[in-house]
């Protein structure tokens, strides 16, 4: 009696080719590029004032076009997700410039600005997100009134005021805290939402040298201090 031969199988290989990029994440990619080359050119100081709320609108109009023109290609969770947190980020900038008329324009991050001479003076100082600083103490203000405006859309405004000068300020906060020192050494502060406040150093309407300050956050704190 023989035994029967053992069958044999020659082994399964599959020919799989390594998955691309979908067009989904091609085209998510192109938004955030762009949206990251206009945030590159604000942090370098080669675009100055970029409107924001123009940019993140953009930003979802794309998004948008995407998911209309790939919708039979299969889910395309990502882009779904970085339109409704841009959405979110573009209805907060609308809500706080409709708020305290402060655009949401500007750089993001840390800016100071020193200047040491009325020329100098670049008014108006914006900043969409972060910390801004308008150092005014190195100015030598001429007689007559000189009038500077600072905002931040989210973020905290310092305007550092120069000894000497007639100073009014007009400050207005969408939510958050308002801080002023007087001409008296006195600090007024001011909380809460929607605060709209203005302070006017005594005989001000009758000195040779008048400063007065627009300060506007949306959201955050503003400090006007001597």
């Amino acid at each position: 009696m023989t035994d029967d031969p053992i069958a044999t199988t020659d082994p399964i290989t599959l020919d799989v080719e390594p998955r691309g990029p979908s067009p989904g994440q091609i085209g998510l990619g192109i938004v955030l590029l762009g949206v990251g080359v206009m945030w590159l050119l604000v942090v370098l100081d080669i675009l100055d004032d970029v409107a924001w709320t123009a940019v993140l609108a953009g930003a979802v109009i794309a998004i948008g076009v995407l998911l209309v023109v790939l919708a039979r290609s299969g889910p395309h969770g990502g882009l779904i997700a970085t339109g409704f947190a841009i959405t979110l980020l573009l209805a907060l900038a609308l809500t706080v410039q409709d708020i305290v008329d402060v655009p949401f324009s500007g750089g993001i991050g840390d800016a100071d600005y020193g200047p040491a001479a009325v020329a100098d003076l670049d008014s108006p100082y914006r900043l969409a997100i972060g910390d801004l600083t308008v150092d005014l103490r190195g100015v030598d203000f001429e007689p007559g009134l000189t009038e500077i405006e600072a905002t931040v859309a989210i973020g905290h405004l310092v305007v550092e005021l120069p000894e000497g000068v007639a100073v009014a300020v007009d400050m207005s906060v969408g939510a958050g805290q308002a801080v002023v020192d007087t001409d008296t050494g006195a600090e007024q502060s001011f909380d809460g939402l929607d605060v709209d406040e203005n302070y006017q150093d005594s005989g001000f309407q009758s000195a040779e040298v008048r400063v007065r300050i627009r300060a506007a956050v949306g959201l955050g704190q503003v400090e006007v201090r001597r």
